[in-house]
């Protein structure tokens, strides 16, 4: 099956085509990057070290990780290959047997000349990165602004959500929304602690239900599993219902806006705008009226928030909004937000209506769930009317660029990175700043770098057990949020990965690090599974400054013994150990296996 998506992906143009014209030099880096891998791909054949290492390489700079000296100097070594000519990378393939074309050149000039081009980016990278670390304060703005202008100039989200012609708008103006795959956006739950409310009401379901809202909720299964000879009969029926479980009047959009969702919730400020609270977007039937009415609502959300007059709420938050998604008798309730990107996802799995044996049990779930949702209306209406007060007052506001999380403890942080994981899905994580607060002034004493992480899973237990024997960076706040979202603040480490060491040049002090790690670790039943050059940090020693002590930096496969697994998205091109497999058991030999082929 796999096999059968990808040549299908393939006939269209790999993954890389839902990516806009770079408009900045880190995406022009990306870019060169994913054109030398392909380029990589078409020497697999080769059992060449330097191939590998330039394959890692160019996976961590596609990831974002911080650019360095020692990785430029990697880069700028030619590739030596013996064997045959095959076709660029970027020319027809050729079937088996069939002669070459003009397009034919020897792999290791393909692979140079793109190396060659991927390493000059990178120079006037690391160089901007030196002189000017603000930059992406800048940038971070003009993707933000190009997003809104994006979603000015998209079809009408009726357009633009029909097949295939979302397709095409996926490709020019693309959203993350998980369609396709790679264009799902990280958890919207970092941006804004509404999100992961209405998961955590979800999961503990509040048991102060009124009977009138079990009552509605049975109302609206009948209501939903009823056949209607079109939408809008559907919807005449549906909408007083779903009013009535939220609290709110759902209405349409003035016609100036030359769109026209099937209901909103406004926001009842005073304030200039129309700011919406939920965006409803339906279809009478499953796989009725051309589209799919998740991506229907969700270019609906892009383009209220881009025509939105509200400017004083787009450019101090967020925009967090929730969305409803009606498709016959199956209802989805999702979250959307706007940072340097739009992001609209599920916040849990569809509600089915119809068909089921227990009507009651059912209308009791749905109750919980319309319950969660006016709640969280309700406090997203005083989030809006808190920020309606503070543009006001002209007080100032960082809800549109950073992570929800700004202080831990007696700490506060400043962020001074966009996310460096834009390209892992589900994963994110930013540089920072962490200060100590002075309870009596208020006053920030001397800083410390750290990365803040959020993550779907991560091993607390295993990254301070290693911490305390100086085996990974300090780990110095976790918490596991309501819906399963893992929050990490680490010292970061002043060193070089192992990936920008010099092959045959990793100290033993440094291995032996890496051992005593495998050892306390295995000794408490637990593993690491992803010991890969990119996950050791080469520390330098206090005595001479040499590369001489390692750190293990990434515990996100971390975990006991028989209860972790390999995630199902494992690359089986990175060289694995023996026995590894997606989806499989992470084992103690596994680790001890990777250990060897670092040395």
């Amino acid at each position: 099956m796999a096999s059968s998506t990808s040549q299908k992906r393939g006939a269209k143009g790999d993954s890389t085509r839902y990516r806009k014209k770079p408009r900045t030099i880190h995406e022009e880096l990306i870019n060169a990057a994913k054109v030398l891998q392909r380029s990589l791909r078409m020497a697999a054949d080769q059992q060449n070290p330097d191939l590998a290492t330039l394959g890692v390489i160019v996976d961590k700079i596609i990831e974002g990780d911080p650019t360095s000296d020692a990785i430029l100097d990697l880069l700028n070594v030619p590739v030596v290959l013996t064997g045959d000519v095959l076709p660029h990378p970027r020319s027809s393939a050729l079937a088996d047997g069939q002669c070459l074309g003009p397009n034919s050149a020897p792999r290791a000039a393909l692979i140079n000349a793109d190396r060659e081009t991927l390493a000059k980016i990178y120079k006037s990278v690391l160089a901007a990165t030196s002189t000017h670390e603000s930059n992406y304060e800048e940038e971070f703005a003009l993707e933000r602004q190009q997003a809104i202008e994006d979603g000015q100039a998209a079809p009408t989200p009726s357009d633009a959500a029909k097949h295939p012609a979302w397709d095409v708008e996926q490709t020019e103006r693309p959203m993350q929304i998980g369609r396709p795959f790679d264009t799902t956006g990280p958890s919207i739950s970092i941006y804004h602690s509404i999100f992961t409310k209405f998961k955590s009401l979800i999961k503990n379901p509040t048991p102060d239900i009124s009977p009138a809202t079990v009552a509605q909720s049975f109302d609206l299964i009948v209501a939903a599993s009823a056949i209607y000879p079109t939408e809008n009969d559907r919807m005449k029926v549906i909408t007083p219902i779903v009013q009535k479980l939220l609290g709110y009047p759902i209405v349409t959009v003035p016609s100036e806006f030359g769109f026209r969702p099937d209901g909103i919730i406004i926001y009842p400020g005073s304030g200039e705008g129309k700011i919406p609270l939920l965006v409803m977007e339906a279809k009478n039937e499953v796989g009725t009226g051309e589209s799919d009415p998740n991506i229907q609502a969700a270019f609906s959300f892009r383009k209220l928030w881009s025509y939105l007059e509200a400017t004083w709420a787009r450019s101090r938050c967020c925009c967090p909004g929730f969305v409803l998604s009606v498709a016959g008798p199956q209802i989805t309730v999702l979250g959307g937000i706007l940072t340097n990107s739009f992001i609209v996802q599920p916040l849990g799995m569809s509600l089915g209506l119809s068909g089921s044996p227990d009507p009651d049990g059912l209308a009791l779930h749905v109750a919980q769930v319309m319950t969660a949702l006016r709640t969280c209306l309700n406090d997203l209406k005083i989030f809006y009317d808190d920020l309606e007060k503070s543009h006001r007052l002209r007080a100032d506001t960082e809800g549109a660029q950073w992570p929800v999380l700004r202080k831990f403890d007696n700490f506060v942080l400043k962020y001074t990175s966009k996310n460096l994981l834009s390209d892992r899905i589900g994963r994110a994580m930013f540089n920072a700043e962490v200060n100590p607060m002075d309870e009596k002034d208020g006053q920030n004493a001397v800083s410390a770098k750290v990365k803040v992480k959020f993550t779907p899973q991560y091993s607390e237990e295993a990254h301070r057990l290693l911490a305390e024997k100086n085996l990974a960076p300090q780990l110095r706040y976790y918490e596991k949020l309501e819906d399963n979202l893992a929050v990490v603040v680490m010292d970061a480490v002043d060193g070089q990965n192992l990936a920008s060491a010099k092959r045959g040049s990793v100290p033993e002090q440094a291995l032996r690090n890496i051992e005593d790690a495998l050892t306390t670790l295995h000794n408490e039943d637990l593993v690491f599974g992803d010991l890969r050059p990119p996950n050791v940090m080469l520390c330098r020693n206090g005595v001479d400054g040499e590369w001489m002590n390692a750190m293990l930096i990434d515990f996100d496969w971390a975990g006991k013994v028989g209860e972790r697994r390999y995630p199902g998205s494992l690359n089986h091109k990175l060289g694995w150990a023996e026995g590894v497999e997606a989806g499989g058991l992470i084992q103690k030999e596994h680790d001890d296996a990777m250990l060897q082929r670092l040395r």
